[in-house]
């Protein structure tokens, strides 16, 4: 197929292009990073409707956290946890002590999260001294959610899959912001709602996965990246 015939592209590319042992070798390594880049190189040459045409800083990067937002995304106008990243474990109970409640443990380029907040969380966390960073940020109490974006259009929902209804303008607009910052069409916000109405943004993942959702939520994201893909309206 050329180029030219291609009518739309969903940018979803992650995985490896060869087996597990053959990545856990130097070459391997080097073959799946030259694939990546091979298809990144490609996408800004197509003419057609690209959804999430990657800016070079996000091409390795399908997650993003705090630190990743306050640079990428100065502008952003949720409010954000209070965050550290340091090698010193004596540091990090610092952070701890000065924030009013628990504090979330999160490696920097995973989106995995751990709740830190007895002495025995402190002690198992003290064990990565010497190999990997401390990323803490201050844990929000509130209504956890997903906002998942699609173009203009913001679907909101909550952590046991289902809509959460509608969504604040001014939170949808702060979100549709990151898009337009990031050159994103497509992605989930990690949101959480404080009982004072706060909006706090704890990250950002640019491949979503939509299969822990209802399957009306499924139908709107869905129908919504078709439009986006036709250049039609993109509001589910």
């Amino acid at each position: 197929m050329r180029f030219a015939e291609v009518g739309g592209v969903l940018c979803r590319f992650y995985g490896i292009p060869i087996s597990p042992e053959d990545f856990d070798t130097p070459d391997g390594q080097y073959i799946s990073a030259e694939w990546n880049a091979l298809l990144m190189a490609w996408l800004p040459r197509m003419t057609c409707r690209v959804v999430n045409r990657l800016r070079p800083e996000l091409w390795y990067k399908q997650h993003l956290n705090v630190p990743d937002l306050a640079s990428l995304v100065p502008g952003i106008r949720f409010k954000r946890p209070r965050t550290l990243v340091t090698t010193v474990i004596d540091e990090a109970r610092a952070f701890w002590r000065s924030v009013p409640g628990a504090v979330r443990y999160s490696p920097l380029t995973q989106p995995a999260r751990y709740r830190i907040q007895t002495e025995e969380d402190w002690e198992r966390l003290a064990a990565l001294e010497g190999s990997l960073p401390f990323h803490l940020t201050e844990w929000i109490e509130g209504r956890a959610l997903d906002a998942l974006v699609i173009g203009s259009a913001v679907v909101l929902i909550d952590s046991h899959g289902g809509s959460d209804g509608e969504i604040p303008v001014t939170v949808e607009t702060y979100c549709v912001e990151i898009g337009a910052a990031l050159g994103l069409d497509f992605f989930r916000l990690s949101l959480v709602r404080t009982i004072d109405s706060d909006w706090y943004c704890l990250g950002l993942d640019r491949t979503p996965q939509l299969y822990g959702y209802a399957p009306e939520d499924q139908m709107r994201i869905a129908g919504g990246l078709a439009r986006l893909l036709t250049a039609g309206e993109d509001r589910p």
